[in-house]
């Protein structure tokens, strides 16, 4: 426990000292059932806050030995024990109340942010880049749209943003001596990246976080990314656009091929929806799909009876259909006979989508939402974004309408 927690337990305590007293005072005679059963309460929670307070006691005993073991070690050998990073450090603070917020930036914000955030004593944090660039990493990992090659940009603030959207390609043609020029302009439009407040709780017990052997830098990156980039994810695929990220399988990308029987794949129509990608986004292009989906890809064969799917050459990489990867999605719509439903996605998404985080990462402690199971609550929140940002980098194939 910190110092502020054990004071807190102290306060807690002396309430209950004062409740025992005015039961014994207001109670003439022998105690009732109701009466007996409210003071064997109160004692309960007496002996539990003392020895949660002779525990916080023990641990800030231990800390005070070990900066008094070090300091007697760099006395004797006249080399200074090596202190732990910034990073660490900070964390660490972090994880022992010492501060009741942390902002992870990326690099290039990084000094902003600094101002923007208070100083150590102010009780803001600003954490090196690299806690960052470990979280979006692990974001990338756990998200299939961003896997699979989504542009991902970072921004300071959450303020709406403007890309170019590209909805058609443009033609030439040969222009005679003298002649006029021809042919068309691509069509862009414009795509308005906004910034969707993501966030969820976490709780860890005070005992692990005094555990001088926890990761708390692991911790962070492996909790907060698992639950923000699930719920970005699934808006990334399925999204509305409307008060969410646009999903790439809602969203009005061309439609490739449209199935001849709902819910049914065949080898030929695969193929026929994979070539009817432009020629100049297949070299990158990748299958977003569900698991279903792959169920019945993996039995389809060719005129030659060679299977059209083949597993990834290692086991960090992706499986292959016809010739691109594949990734797979519990978002994705299931292999089903529904009507007009997207039954997979397939395109250069790197061209085709864009992710946009918005401000850094922010986590912030509670000592009190747990307080009495002993808990520490964290409070994760993320600003992000998607949109389709050239409506011809993929193809989607769809369930016919009748």
């Amino acid at each position: 426990m910190t110092p502020n927690q054990i004071k807190r337990a102290h306060a807690l305590r002396m309430n209950a000292v004062n409740e025992l007293r005015a039961l014994d005072a207001a109670v003439e005679g022998e105690f009732s059932v109701e009466d007996t059963a409210k003071e064997v309460s109160i004692n309960e929670e007496m002996r539990r806050l003392d020895t949660l307070i002779a525990n916080g006691l023990d641990s800030i005993e231990g800390a005070a030995k070990q900066a008094d073991a070090v300091a007697a070690l760099e006395e004797r050998s006249g080399t200074p024990v090596a202190a732990p990073s910034d990073e660490s450090a900070r964390l660490r603070a972090f994880a022992h109340g010492e501060s009741r917020s942390v902002d992870f930036m990326p690099s290039n914000f990084e000094e902003r942010a600094a101002m923007q955030k208070g100083t150590d004593s102010e009780g803001g944090y600003t954490v090196p880049v690299n806690m960052y660039d470990n979280i979006v990493r692990s974001l990338r990992d756990l998200s299939s749209v961003m896997e699979a090659g989504a542009t991902v940009i970072s921004t300071a603030g959450g303020e709406d943003i403007t890309v170019p959207k590209s909805n058609a390609f443009p033609t030439a043609a040969i222009v005679a001596e003298e002649g006029t020029f021809g042919g068309s302009d691509s069509t862009f439009g414009v795509a308005t990246l906004g910034a969707y407040k993501y966030g969820f709780l976490s709780t860890a017990s005070v005992e692990l976080l005094q555990d001088s052997a926890f990761n708390i830098e692991a911790y962070i990156a492996s909790v907060g990314a698992e639950a923000l980039s699930h719920a970005m994810n699934t808006h990334f695929i399925t999204g509305t656009g409307t008060g969410q990220p646009e999903g790439v399988s809602t969203a009005a990308v061309t439609t490739g091929d449209t199935l001849t029987t709902k819910g049914v794949l065949t080898a030929d129509e695969l193929i026929d929806f994979a070539y009817s990608l432009q020629r100049q986004y297949r070299p990158a292009a990748s299958w977003l799909v569900s698991d279903a989906f792959v169920l019945a890809a993996r039995k389809l064969k060719d005129g030659n009876g060679q299977y059209l799917w083949q597993p990834g050459l290692t086991a960090s990489q992706p499986d292959i259909l016809v010739g691109s990867p594949v990734f797979t999605d519990a978002a994705m719509p299931a292999l089903a006979a529904t009507v007009d439903i997207t039954q997979a996605v397939y395109g250069d998404l790197k061209r085709a989508y864009m992710v946009r985080l918005a401000g850094g990462i922010n986590i912030t402690r509670s000592d009190e939402y747990a307080f009495a199971s002993d808990q520490i609550t964290w409070k994760f929140s993320l600003r992000a974004d998607g949109r389709v940002v050239d409506t011809n980098a993929a193809r989607k194939l769809i369930n016919p309408a009748a």
